[in-house]
């Protein structure tokens, strides 16, 4: 989150300044080399230079004229004044001149957080170059926390209606006895598993965070999560190695995801396969996947759109039990509205879905579906 502070009056002017702006860079000119700086970025059509004499004046300088770029000499470094800085812009980019180079003189610029040190001899398309690297530097660091500041506060704003929703499902009782334990334990699982979501920003973590969830309930588990193309074909988003890598089980992935999915995307029950030894053995895996696995499949249905299926499957000797179908159940839909959130914030970023997945080593009764 950013936390650069509101000034002149609550009005920040570099928070309002698009990327589309010329890049601005404050030279403190007070030597040779920083007057040859400022002379040379003066001529540049893509930065915007402001010079001026004297370190006093830099942070009322910065006031003024904001700036993404701040160019002092090496001699000007101290940490003090690195740390006004760094309260005053968070953002901004520092960039050391130097005439020649000194272990003292690099050192003191690393401990003020320079980003660059330019030393020697000043070639213009080098300075221009190397300044204009600082300044999308600053842009892009800017850019990224006040995207996350404004993601960050929808988020919070749909915890605070999710969790009071939940909380008004508990239903009202007469005292303290009489209020279902079960019930308030499973709307608290609820609520822990929707915050953990809404942290997660990115597919992968997201995927990852949730399974890693599921499974801490369900037990070790073999798992796959497909996400839905919106073309009617599905991908595989992750994949979760307990016993069988995923090199292993490829045939078997590839026959979910073809075959499967688009029949479990018209569900809106949990589903167990009444043949999944049948199936397994058709996908011809090898003696080293048994054949005999109890396999689950759980569609995650978001404003009446499957936007994902997951898979749980092991051995028969551990198959899944009803609280477990109760326990997903419950989650499932969770998921599929952070994926919703994420493709409406995917869709306005340049932004995939992930290619490939990582491999991590997770209603009263199941409804039956044969393969």
């Amino acid at each position: 989150m950013s936390t650069e502070p509101n000034i002149n009056d609550g009005f920040d002017e570099e928070a309002f300044r698009v990327e589309a702006d010329t890049p601005r860079v404050i030279v403190c000119s007070d030597n040779a080399e920083t007057r040859e700086v400022a002379a040379i970025l003066s001529s540049s059509v893509d930065l915007d230079c402001v010079a001026f004499d004297g370190v006093a004046t830099i942070r009322q300088q910065l006031v003024e004229h904001g700036g993404e770029v701040l160019v002092l000499s090496a001699d000007r470094a101290e940490e003090s004044l690195a740390q006004d800085l760094k309260r005053l812009r968070p953002h901004l980019s520092i960039v050391m001149v130097s005439a020649d180079t000194t272990v003292e003189q690099v050192t003191r610029a690393m401990r003020t957080g320079a980003v660059d040190f330019i030393a020697g001899e000043f070639e213009p398309k080098d300075i221009q170059a190397r300044i204009s690297r600082a300044a999308k530097r600053t842009i892009e660091l800017r850019s990224r926390d006040q995207r996350n500041r404004r993601l960050g506060e929808i988020a919070r704003r749909i915890e605070e209606v999710t969790e009071d929703s939940a909380l008004e499902s508990i239903p009202e009782a007469k005292s303290d006895h009489d209020v279902d334990s079960n019930l308030v334990d499973r709307v608290s699982m609820q609520t822990e598993f929707r915050t953990l979501l809404r942290q997660e920003l990115d597919v992968e973590d997201l995927l990852r965070t949730a399974l890693e969830y599921l499974l801490a309930k369900t037990g070790p588990t073999n798992a796959a999560v497909f996400l839905a193309g919106g073309d009617g074909r599905f991908g595989l988003g992750a994949y979760v190695n307990y016993e069988y890598a995923r090199r292993l089980v490829e045939p078997l992935l590839q026959r979910l995801c073809d075959e499967v999915c688009p029949r479990i995307a018209e569900e809106t029950e949990l589903l167990r396969f009444d043949d999944a030894s049948e199936f397994v053995a058709d996908c011809e895996l090898g003696s080293e996947v048994d054949t005999d696995l109890d396999v689950v499949a759980i569609p995650c249905h978001h404003e009446g759109e499957c936007l994902a299926v997951m898979y749980f499957f092991r051995r028969m000797d551990a198959a899944f039990s009803d609280e477990t179908a109760d326990l997903l159940n419950d989650l499932r839909g969770m998921l599929a509205e952070q994926i919703a959130i994420l493709i409406r914030i995917h869709n306005r970023m340049e932004s995939d879905w992930p290619e490939e997945p990582s491999d991590a080593d997770g209603e009263s009764d199941w409804d039956d579906l044969a393969a």
